[in-house]
């Protein structure tokens, strides 16, 4: 539910909102990539990018496969294109 809601008040462009239901879904189920990733793509959106890189440093290590090279190229990227 705490996901769910997340994606709602990102919808909405609640983002402090929605970045503490993802937190919240996090705490419930630790072992979620994907809550990881919406974490990350939700820091973007706010320009915390080294909170981003965190976030989705987590999700490549709970995922596998395919889901696990796409996280980490979404991590280079924000790397190189963010770097201060």
């Amino acid at each position: 539910q705490q996901f769910l809601q997340a994606l709602d008040y990102e919808r909405a462009g609640n983002f402090p909102r929605a970045i503490a239901s993802i937190r919240r879904a996090i705490q419930l189920k630790q072992d979620e990539h994907r809550f990881y990733a919406v974490l990350a793509r939700l820091y973007q959106r706010v320009g915390d990018f080294t909170r981003a890189r965190s976030a989705l440093a987590s999700a490549q290590a709970l995922s596998t496969g395919q889901t696990r090279d796409r996280y980490r190229a979404e991590r280079d990227r924000v790397q190189a294109t963010y770097a201060r």
